[in-house]
């Protein structure tokens, strides 16, 4: 059964019945996170619904959006639930009315989906507590426990405010889940993992903070799975490491070995010797083909091909052998 993604964006702004301000961040927190998940994650449009085009949502276009959810979405199926709007003590803030964070928490986790996540753009949203973490057993397959629950992603702890940035045109933790999403840094054989997108989200908020130190809070990830979410974002073509092989009348080069470190691009060269050779032909030999080959792109992995391409390698090891051939 195939594995799909599904997932509901609500964006509150109007607080007119609340008696509360009213949030002009709405409109570009939903447009942020429809992009993220479209692009991002490469969730299908068609799985993506936005509550509301509008910045009055109520009560009941909420429950009545996750009750049709609820019946479409299978035991393989991911379901994420994005909220941006006013939080309190008592849960997520609607246009008419207060729904407990705990409640929608609870809910979402009696989904039939595999994985589901929350999402929570609002203030005091660290307010909440997830079942304790899956026991792995023996007898159990490992496709029942890995990845499998529900993961809560909160803007701020549970006394904390959730930030809007410069000219209040979006909220701060919406501009960098969105940012994180769309990171091809976290993109590991083909995939983003829920983990890796949490750790670049704290680098993101990290740098911002360094440069806005007034807008710094504590963002929330809280999870009950046995492992994590992994979202296949393209395709993982295996990197291929170069094949050098050449010969001439005195050797062979039977192998160009990669050596690269973070800092310094290397190489371990194999070589057979065709005839005797004293150690001023070998010195003459190594350094010939050290000048040959000191620009391949010979790497075992894409990102030191990226780091280093066509430098020159800063230590080339030589491994010499004489071939005797058989009377």
């Amino acid at each position: 059964m195939e594995n799909r993604i599904f997932a509901l964006i609500v964006s509150a702004g109007d607080y007119t019945k609340q008696n509360l301000i009213n949030l002009p961040s709405w409109k570009k927190d939903m447009e942020l996170m429809e992009y993220a998940f479209i692009n991002g994650l490469k969730i299908p449009k068609e799985n993506i619904r936005r509550l509301n085009n509008e910045a009055f949502v109520s009560i009941k276009m909420f429950v009545k959006a996750m009750a049709e959810f609820a019946k479409k979405i299978n035991k393989n199926d991911t379901f994420i639930l994005y909220f941006s709007g006013h939080g309190t003590s008592d849960g997520l803030v609607l246009s008419d009315g207060v729904v407990s964070l705990q409640s929608v928490i609870d809910f979402i986790n009696k989904l039939p989906a595999a994985n589901k996540v929350l999402i929570t753009d609002a203030c005091y949203s660290g307010d909440f507590v997830t079942d304790g973490a899956k026991v792995m057993s023996a007898d159990m397959d490992f496709k029942d426990f890995a990845g499998k629950g529900i993961a809560v992603m909160a803007a701020c702890a549970a006394d904390g405010i959730a930030k809007l940035v410069a000219h209040n045109n979006y909220s701060l933790y919406t501009g960098i889940v969105s940012t994180a999403m769309l990171s091809k840094n976290i993109i590991k054989k083909g995939c983003i993992s829920l983990n890796d997108l949490n750790e670049e989200m704290r680098i993101i908020m990290d740098s911002y903070v360094q440069k806005n130190p007034e807008s710094r809070q504590q963002i929330i990830y809280r999870t009950n799975m046995g492992g994590t979410i992994y979202f296949k974002v393209e395709e993982y073509k295996p990197y291929e490491t170069r094949k050098i092989s050449y010969e001439n009348e005195n050797y062979k080069v039977f192998e160009v070995k990669p050596l690269s470190s973070q800092k310094y691009k290397r190489f371990a060269v194999f070589v057979m010797l065709k005839r005797d050779a004293d150690i001023k032909n070998i010195a003459k030999y190594t350094k010939k083909i050290a000048n040959n080959i000191k620009r391949e792109k010979v790497y075992f992995k894409e990102s030191d091909e990226l780091r280093f391409g066509e430098t020159d390698a800063k230590a080339v090891w030589f491994h010499c052998g004489f071939h005797h051939p058989v009377l």
